[in-house]
């Protein structure tokens, strides 16, 4: 009798139902699909969303999944934001206003999607970066999967490799002028470690110093941006 009860409340009084649910989040201005309204990017079987500002990975919020737009959603956080960006806290006076598109298409069809988990002192990171960048978007090719050096940080979820621009590759002469934005946005983020790409290689070895140039790397970084965080 429950059962019949419910099944023909949900029938008769559809338009009240989706109003309800509507009206307890705020919408994603650049979402797709035929709704706006979307929780923790509509998985909410591998995701969570603790405070109602985040795309935690896991109960502590160690590890989250970056924010496909970042322009529209308060950065992830385990501590009340005290860890955020400053560009992310900026970011996030004007919640709702139309941000860039972070993608993650990988460069091998067969491969794992570079939608992973990283640590969310990286997704602040990657999020702030790209906001102040101005770009449109970014595609990012490989979080924690791909082949990689030893000693990489992509394996400890805290290095992002981006391969595209505005929708151009990294490596289009003509897309330059983009690349110097977005590494130069990344050189100024407090958690970056290894800033590499077409316009430079520089790695901040310890955290709170000046960077250094890691020209040693150059040559394997000319069609791709690598950017790791310290944490």
């Amino acid at each position: 009798m429950f059962g019949t009860t419910r099944a023909r409340v949900f029938v008769n009084h559809p338009q009240a139902i989706l109003t309800r649910w509507k009206n307890a989040f705020d919408y994603d201005a650049c979402a797709t699909g035929p709704s706006f309204y979307t929780y923790v990017g509509n998985d909410p079987t591998d995701r969570i969303d603790p405070t109602g500002k985040s795309m935690c990975a896991n109960t502590d919020c160690s590890k989250s999944y970056i924010e496909p737009n970042p322009g529209t959603h308060a950065a992830p956080s385990s501590n009340n934001n005290e860890d955020v960006s400053p560009g992310v806290a900026a970011r996030d006076n004007v919640a709702g206003a139309p941000g860039p598109q972070i993608t993650f298409h990988n460069d091998n069809p067969n491969g794992a999607s570079p939608d992973q988990p990283v640590t969310t002192s990286t997704a602040n990171m990657v999020e702030s970066a790209v906001v102040n960048s101005g770009v449109s978007s970014v595609n990012i090719n490989s979080t924690t999967g791909g082949t990689h050096a030893p000693a990489s940080r992509h394996a400890q979820g805290k290095a992002v490799d981006i391969n595209r621009i505005d929708g151009k590759k990294v490596s289009d002469p003509s897309n330059r002028q983009n690349v110097e934005t977005v590494q130069h946005s990344f050189s100024v983020e407090p958690n970056v470690r290894e800033n590499f790409g077409p316009s430079g290689s520089t790695k901040v070895v310890t955290p709170g110093t000046s960077p250094v140039p890691w020209t040693q790397v150059q040559e394997n970084h000319e069609n791709h941006v690598h950017e790791s965080g310290q944490q």
